[in-house]
């Protein structure tokens, strides 16, 4: 009968330890910028806020003077002036938009939802007055409004069918069905009067043709052949009859925009992009003479885009929004200064600034895809992936001195360098290209891979003091897991099934540990569980994050190794090696070693300040057995036997305690924390 109150009375003591602990933040990289929380999830808050992520689709307004956009990574719609000014944020759909095309008579804007509520929806110019105007399943990607005979159109990217639907929502019913190449999970389209126009694959040529149709007769005709691979987007200039399509070799990764007449005649290639940007969508304004589109870089992490115009003959090229931050990816702490880092590969920047959102500077530019970040506040270096490049690079914490360290060369867009690590003590880097983890010096000498495994593995961490490696890895199950430096020696942490993985390859992303409270941390972009997650209860702590990426604590490296047994695993203190941190910022409680003991046993803990400090053990009933009254201790590492809190298994009165659980208390003027251990006999 007296469980229950033994379980209030150890509620009541770790609700005191949550209070009274000065919270740690725990950092992360998504679609929407780069956030933080306190490490249980709570007093979660934005420190930098992307300007624009992913643009899906654009849309135009000549009339009002205005483009408008939808975002895949903020989960909103937004529009701007047509020179790229006061840029508003007017639907916060929470969904995934896509496809976005308006109504210039009726003043209505029309966008796909592609998420987990897939239809389309319909609002006012400025957001107002939202609604849905039509629930479907499969996978709707774009949409096109014809305001002269009151019909909406929209693909679907499964069954590569074009559909129609009045202004009424009712009458939906199949336009055009079509072929595209194996690799394509999109339908563009293009309306010009009483034309429809689309992309066909031909399997001979492997490459596409552009064909039209009136939707009343279906006479179909190639009018546009050999184009390219793939066709990506299409757009039509009413007024001076001509089409305008941008399309991608995957080949050369190069990516162009060309106009012709709308019956085929008099083709050109008006802007060619730069390598592995992709056109993924186009809007002429003939009105004002311009077309306007979109170029998106995919990566592992997630996508970003800008927004671009040109002439209608393709001359002064040039950015319409491309400001500010773009699509943070990697990002750690130095604790030492406050200083948090980041990489960008919208901006193709390194950056820093101060942990409370000031004094950002840019560090390295002119980056490809920069992605994984780790930094050695000890050497004063840091080190990145250039997915882009396929490189490893490291420079000087100020971004001087920038080295080239391992050159993979390009590879295709699936696999490619992604998260990396470094261990200070030993002076390692780790990383992860493909499947496999590769190690080499800090120098980038004696490069080997170490075993690993899986379809791709993501996020990487070194916990230097335990000589442990985590990493995410996605294959026929999605896991997270740990080893020893060459991971010869690993273990699960959590794995989920393929069959509940909803389809996504690279669904577990970054992933960091807490050394001195053993959890772990990882990004999860599973449909059904997206978040950030920790192993403690397997517990969700921030949900339905966009384009998560990856994750860091604000955790001060240690400067020595544990000792290790064998097979390179850390083990026990054992009074023979402390361990010594770089910096200590609050004060800390650790595990007792041994655990379990008989009949000693030591506590260990750390001071960030000189304090007064108590231990109290009790028994699993919650009364005392013992009070070790430690008096004033200077701050620093009381981690060896000679400074940390000493048991030698008796009570207060001198007696032998009995074999079972007890719970240890530590109290100082700013903590009181609570940890378990058990007494063998």
């Amino acid at each position: 009968m007296r469980t229950p109150i033994l379980w209030v009375w150890i509620v009541v003591l770790l609700s005191v330890s949550v209070v009274r602990t000065e919270a740690r933040k725990v950092y992360w990289t998504d679609g929407r910028g780069i956030h933080c929380a306190d490490t249980d999830g709570a007093n979660r808050r934005t420190l930098f806020a992307v300007q624009i992520g992913n643009p899906q689709s654009i849309a135009l307004d000549p009339i009002a003077g205005k483009i408008y956009w939808t975002d895949l990574n903020t989960r909103r719609i937004q529009r701007a002036n047509l020179d790229g000014t006061d840029i508003e944020e007017i639907v916060a759909t929470g969904d995934y938009p896509r496809g976005i095309a308006i109504d210039t008579e009726g003043r209505k804007l029309y966008w796909i939802e592609a998420g987990r509520q897939r239809g389309i929806q319909r609002a006012n110019l400025d957001g107002t007055a939202i609604e849905t105007f039509l629930v479907m399943g499969a996978y709707p990607r774009r949409i096109a409004v014809d305001a002269n005979t009151q019909q909406v159109f929209w693909t679907d990217a499964l069954s590569m069918v074009i559909q129609r639907i009045g202004f009424d929502g009712v009458g939906a019913r199949p336009v055009v069905k079509t072929e595209r190449g194996p690799a394509e999970n999109d339908l563009p389209m293009a309306l010009a009067g009483e034309n429809l126009y689309w992309p066909v694959y031909d399997q001979d040529s492997k490459t596409e043709s552009i064909r039209r149709a009136n939707p009343r007769d279906k006479n179909e005709e190639d009018v546009i052949g050999g184009v390219a691979r793939w066709v990506k987007s299409m757009a039509v200039d009413p007024t001076h009859q001509r089409i305008y399509w941008a399309s991608y070799d995957s080949d050369s990764r190069l990516g162009r925009i060309s106009c012709a007449n709308l019956d085929g005649t008099d083709i050109e290639i008006l802007i060619q992009t730069e390598a592995l940007r992709v056109p993924t969508d186009i809007s002429v304004d003939a009105v004002n003479g311009k077309f306007y589109w979109i170029e998106s870089i995919q990566t592992p992490f997630g996508g970003t885009g800008r927004i671009r115009w040109a002439n209608l003959d393709g001359t002064e090229a040039k950015d319409l929004i491309d400001e500010g931050l773009r699509a943070p990816c990697g990002l750690d702490v130095d604790p030492t200064s406050d200083k948090l880092y980041w990489t960008d590969f919208g901006t193709h920047k390194i950056q820093r600034a101060n942990l409370d959102s000031t004094g950002i500077e840019d560090l390295v530019l002119g980056l490809q895809i920069p992605l994984g970040l780790a930094v050695d506040e000890i050497h004063g270096k840091m080190y990145w992936t250039d997915f882009g490049a396929g490189k490893v690079q490291r420079a000087n914490l100020d971004g001087t001195g920038v080295e080239t360290l391992v050159e993979t060369g390009v590879v295709p867009e699936w696999i490619g360098l992604r998260s990396i690590s470094v261990d200070t003590i030993e002076e390692k880097i780790y990383w992860t290209d493909g499947g496999s983890i590769f190690k080499a010096n800090v120098d980038g000498t004696d490069r080997r891979a170490i075993g690993a495994g899986g379809t791709q593995i993501n996020g990487v961490f070194v916990d230097e003091s335990r000589a442990k490696l985590y990493w995410t890895s996605n294959g026929f199950q999605l896991k997270v897991e740990w080893g020893n430096l060459n991971a010869s020696i690993r273990e699960e942490v959590f794995s989920y099934p393929v069959d509940l993985a909803s389809n996504g390859e690279n669904r577990m992303r970054g992933v960091t540990a807490d050394v001195a409270n053993e959890e772990v941390y990882w990004l999860d972009l599973r449909w059904n569980t997206e978040g950030l997650k920790k192993s403690s209860g397997f517990s969700i702590l921030i949900r339905e994050l966009p384009e998560p990426r990856m994750v860091t604590l604000d955790e001060p490296r240690p400067t020595e190794r544990l000792p290790v047994n064998n097979d390179g695993l850390s083990v026990s203190l054992g009074g023979k090696q402390p361990v010594t941190w770089a910096r200590l910022r609050k004060d800390a409680l650790l595990q007792n070693y041994p655990n379990p003991f008989n009949p000693e046993t030591w506590i260990p803990f750390e001071l960030a300040h000189a304090s007064e400090v108590t231990i109290t053990i009790f028994n699993i009933y919650g009364q005392v057995v013992r009070t070790l009254n430690l008096s004033q201790q200077e701050a620093g590492y009381h981690t060896e036997q000679s400074k940390a809190a000493y048991w030698d298994g008796r009570s207060d009165n001198g007696e032998r305690v009995a074999s079972g659980v007890y719970f240890y208390r530590f109290d100082t003027d700013t903590l009181s924390a609570i940890r378990r251990m058990t007494i063998i006999k």
